[in-house]
């Protein structure tokens, strides 16, 4: 997974410079230069300001695919329950 690529993907998107997100975010501005160049990985707590400064979840801004989780999700819910209401784990 290219991170680097998906983070400045979503700030272009936005249309936001990183000077914008940097004074949005309080997140130096060089820090976002090195992340979306791959020389360095933020953090969980600076994927949250990036994440809600571009109005987007975590899973989009790191270029997570929905559709997976989603299908993996049904599996999960449609494996707990069988006709009689008992729990069943299918593998």
């Amino acid at each position: 997974m290219d991170l680097g690529y998906y983070l400045k993907e979503s700030r272009e998107k936005t249309k936001k410079s990183v000077y914008d997100v940097e004074k949005e975010t309080k997140i130096n501005h060089g820090s976002i230069y090195r992340w979306e160049k791959n020389e360095n990985e933020p953090t969980i707590t600076q994927c949250i300001k990036l994440a809600d400064c571009y109005g987007i979840t975590i899973d989009e801004l790191i270029g997570r695919d929905y559709i997976h989780i989603e299908t993996h999700k049904t599996h999960i819910n449609n494996s707990f329950n069988n006709n009689s209401g008992n729990i069943e784990f299918k593998g």
